[in-house]
């Protein structure tokens, strides 16, 4: 067990931190027309640098226009 357990603790270290609020932060309002980010209520100072970090990626990457011009084009 205790073998196995070592062997699966790596894996297990990284499915954890795609559930962790922490590493990202903050997670985008979309239906708005302009960027609204939404973090967890008892954020600390890593969720709030992650959730700064996720809002210059979402504004850069333009996602709000790219979604206005493919319900226009439907």
């Amino acid at each position: 067990t205790k073998i196995c357990s070592l062997w699966l603790k790596g894996g297990l270290y990284e499915f954890k931190k795609q559930f962790d609020y922490k590493e990202y932060g903050a997670t985008p309002v979309l239906g708005l027309r302009k960027p609204v980010m939404k973090a967890h209520g008892s954020s600390d100072s890593r969720a709030i640098m992650n959730a700064i970090i996720n809002c210059q990626t979402f504004v850069s990457s333009d996602i709000i226009k790219n979604i206005e011009e493919k319900l226009e084009n439907e």
